[in-house]
């Protein structure tokens, strides 16, 4: 195996770890939205139940705090999360170029040594035809 393969296989495996990242970021966003979707309905029927009675409206009152403090922190982990996956993006996108770069190197290193193989080929059918050649004028009489 060569160097190049060497290279080609690491940068593989160094994408495919930059892609699970991203991918473990992704659904831990949805997880987050989801679970603030949830909150958000959760605070309007609680918000509908404690307009109906004392007894609802004095149980919001130790409801809504905490859920307003969830609410926050899940806006801004999504806010944070959102800015790590640009980033992790970005990265899964320089490792595919660093990738592409190394597979195209590795592509051009195949083509010139089929090239150069070919041509030693042909050289030696070349001089396998000059010998035929030269052994068909000698037993011929120097034609």
């Amino acid at each position: 195996m060569s160097g190049l393969s060497n290279l080609v296989r690491v940068h593989q495996w160094i994408l495919e770890e930059k892609q699970q990242r991203l991918s473990l970021l992704q659904q831990l966003l949805e997880r987050f939205t989801n679970d603030l979707e949830v909150l958000e309905l959760t605070l309007e029927d609680e918000r509908r139940e404690a307009s109906r009675t004392l007894d609802g409206a004095l149980a919001f009152q130790t409801f809504i705090a905490p859920a307003l403090e969830r609410r926050l922190k899940l806006r801004q982990s999504i806010e944070n999360l959102e800015g790590e996956i640009e980033a992790a993006r970005d990265e899964v996108g320089a490792g595919l170029q660093e990738l592409k770069k190394y597979e195209l190197a590795q592509a051009n290193q195949a083509r010139r040594e089929a090239a150069h193989r070919r041509r030693r080929e042909q050289i030696a059918f070349d001089d396998l035809g000059l010998g035929l050649y030269r052994r068909g004028r000698i037993a011929g009489g120097g034609r």
